[in-house]
């Protein structure tokens, strides 16, 4: 399998960076991770979009699902693409059209196969990707995806947690945000500290920190994360990771 970030900044793009986009490749098959602002451009690079198998949405703050619009567009005028499977939260449908008119609300169901996710495991394609309640301040979850023997999983945005660690068990690469530098009280993310414990207990491969604030030094974060656990590398954006 293939990883290519799209982009990993957390909360706002910033040059060069925009935010939480996975593309996950497996030969022809391809499924998105999170579609945050800035991140369809990128995906042009290595998809034409109509031809993504899936797209799943971790939780529905703006920086992982923002760029649905450009999406929708795009296939709704220029690939002519209906029914593009979309699993997420319950309740994004009504999130999502909140802000669009009837006609356009419309447009969007066409456009989009809208599937809640729900905890355990679905196939799609040559994919199978579990699903595991995350800890955030709405409704979130992890994200595992296994093909041909490998296994990969991204946390979304979530707080140290034991579901975490179990879903995560014995996977090729963890896809961790190390959103912080020190706890925040109320504020559900990690340290980089948090996901290098919970790709060791979890008994992963490599580790891959994403969701990094802007303002923090992201060398010292990997420096935090490779005290614990020392297969880390820093999510780079438009790289391609062979897994």
């Amino acid at each position: 399998m293939e990883v290519i970030v799209l982009g990993n900044s957390a909360s706002y793009p910033v040059p060069d960076n925009p935010c939480a986009g996975y593309l996950i490749r497996n030969g022809q098959d391809t499924i998105m991770l999170d579609i945050g602002n800035g991140v369809v451009g990128n995906l042009f690079r290595y998809i034409e979009p109509a031809k993504l198998k899936a797209l799943v949405i971790s939780h529905m703050h703006t920086d992982h699902y923002l760029d649905i619009y450009s999406l929708r567009l795009h296939l709704s005028f220029d690939a002519k693409k209906q029914g593009l499977p979309l699993y997420t939260p319950a309740g994004a449908f009504e999130k999502i059209e909140a802000i669009l008119s009837p006609d356009w609300q419309q447009k969007v169901a066409q456009v989009f196969d809208f599937r809640d996710i729900e905890v355990g495991s679905i196939d799609v394609d040559s994919f199978k990707v579990s699903f595991a309640t995350a800890k955030h301040s709405v409704d979130a979850y992890s994200i595992s995806i296994s093909s041909e023997g490998k296994k990969i999983t991204y946390t979304g945005d979530t707080a140290y947690n034991q579901e975490l660690i179990d879903h995560a068990k014995d996977s090729d690469l963890l896809i961790s945000e190390a959103t912080l530098v020190e706890p925040i009280e109320g504020i559900d993310h990690l340290l980089p500290e948090n996901a290098a414990e919970i790709a060791k207990l979890a008994g992963v491969k490599q580790l891959m920190l994403t969701h990094i604030w802007p303002a923090f030094d992201k060398q010292a974060s990997l420096q935090r994360a490779k005290v614990m656990f020392e297969n880390v590398v820093l999510a780079q954006t438009n790289k391609v990771y062979q897994i």
